[in-house]
């Protein structure tokens, strides 16, 4: 779960890593860690899950949601 959070962190989807407090992105790293706990992994709901966190600017950030994606898959 440390290493998800530490993900997350660094991805700072609100972009307000450092301005908020230290768990701002628990709650999400939560759910990134259940869903990657499910077997099997499903891609694609967490991408969705992913997306869901910037707001209206899912298309721009799509890349960004595959590196997150593939970082977490390592730190698992």
């Amino acid at each position: 779960m440390e290493k998800i959070l530490q993900v997350i962190n660094v991805w700072d989807p609100l972009g307000v890593f450092g301005l908020a407090p230290l768990d701002e992105y628990k709650s999400i790293s939560e759910k990134v860690c259940e869903m990657l706990g499910e077997s099997p992994i499903q891609e694609q709901k967490i991408k969705k899950f992913l997306i869901s966190q910037y707001g209206d600017e899912m298309s721009k950030n799509k890349e960004k949601v595959d590196e997150v994606y593939s970082l977490l898959l390592k730190v698992t």
